[in-house]
């Protein structure tokens, strides 16, 4: 109550949208990082979309949580900037650590994958050398496939049972293969879209990704 009579008398203008925003950001920071709900089925689809802006986006999430929080903390005053404060250094704390996991959840990737295996993994296959591809994101998945190596179909349910294989045309020969099942609970998703950044990356360290 505190709180809300402290909000009350601050400047008014905004501020109700201001601290609906911040809260709904704080409510999807949160949903990244410790899912609200762990029932399956269509039920929890929103809240899984929800969760993408955290897990999928953290930075521009945290960027969101500095402009409201810094926007409210200046427009209120008592007890309410401090709450509000509070918040924002909290959801932009979760996000930078989410960003912070997901970077070095890559860097270890190598190792852990070769411990697993009981050989040693290297940054790309013999005898390649990673390019830089400047297409730009949502190109990429030209870049790496063709007419010809696009929608191939491996099952009896159409559009459901396709696949696109990954791969660098100057790559000769064998190759280990990735195969990525991106997200959407089985429901939604589209393999054009999801997982271009580690199907890129992979695909550049002459891997065939499927």
């Amino acid at each position: 109550m505190a709180v809300t009579r402290s909000i009350v008398r601050s400047r008014r203008g905004g501020i109700a949208p201001a601290i609906t925003t911040l809260l709904a950001t704080a409510i999807t920071v949160q949903n990244g990082w410790r899912p609200l709900s762990r029932r399956g089925g269509r039920r929890s689809m929103p809240l899984f979309l929800n969760g993408l802006l955290a897990s999928e986006a953290p930075l521009p999430l945290a960027a969101v949580h500095v402009l409201v929080a810094g926007r409210l903390v200046l427009r209120t005053r008592g007890l309410a900037r401090l709450s509000v404060a509070a918040i924002g250094a909290a959801g932009l704390a979760a996000s930078v650590e989410q960003y912070r996991r997901a970077r070095r959840t890559g860097a270890e990737l190598p190792s852990t994958v070769g411990s697993e295996l009981g050989e040693t993994i290297s940054a790309s296959v013999a005898g390649v050398a990673p390019r830089v591809n400047r297409a730009p994101w949502p190109l990429l998945h030209r870049s790496y496939t063709s007419r010809e190596t696009r929608a191939i179909s491996y099952g009896p349910h159409g559009v459901h049972n396709t696949l696109d294989v990954w791969r660098r045309p100057d790559v000769p020969g064998r190759t280990p293969v990735l195969v990525q099942i991106h997200g959407g609970g089985w429901s939604i998703g589209d393999n054009r879209t999801q997982g271009v950044p580690l199907m890129s990356h992979m695909a550049e360290a002459g891997w065939t990704c499927v």
